[in-house]
């Protein structure tokens, strides 16, 4: 779980390839698959995929680093956290998401 969220952002890796990642980590998350989503708290495997969804995928913009992407992967990456959030089985849990994923988001804004 932690090396397929550290290389969804790998700057070498193709866009097809990135999709892939992260929708095995929306296949995981659940309960009843292997539970990823209580898991990933322990490490920084949800500001891998919000670093994923602030790329710009414009062509006037890219730079160097810049990791490719498809016009998908932000729905994508959306639809997962959407997976994530809804595998958080208490209020608890989904505070702790959220207090998480905020901050992350409040300073790509």
């Amino acid at each position: 779980m932690h090396v397929i969220g550290f290389n969804s952002t790998s700057r070498t890796l193709t866009a097809i390839a990135r999709e892939a990642l992260i929708n095995l980590i929306m296949k995981n998350c659940k309960y009843e698959q292997l539970n990823w989503a209580n898991m990933m708290p322990a490490t920084d495997s949800y500001q891998r995929p919000v670093e994923v969804a602030s790329e710009i995928n414009m062509p006037e913009f890219k730079y160097e680093s810049a990791m490719d992407i498809t016009d998908s992967t932000k729905t994508i990456v959306g639809v997962t956290f959407g997976f994530l959030y809804a595998q958080m089985y208490d209020d608890r849990r989904r505070e702790a998401l959220s207090a998480e994923v905020g901050p992350m988001y409040s300073a790509l804004i």
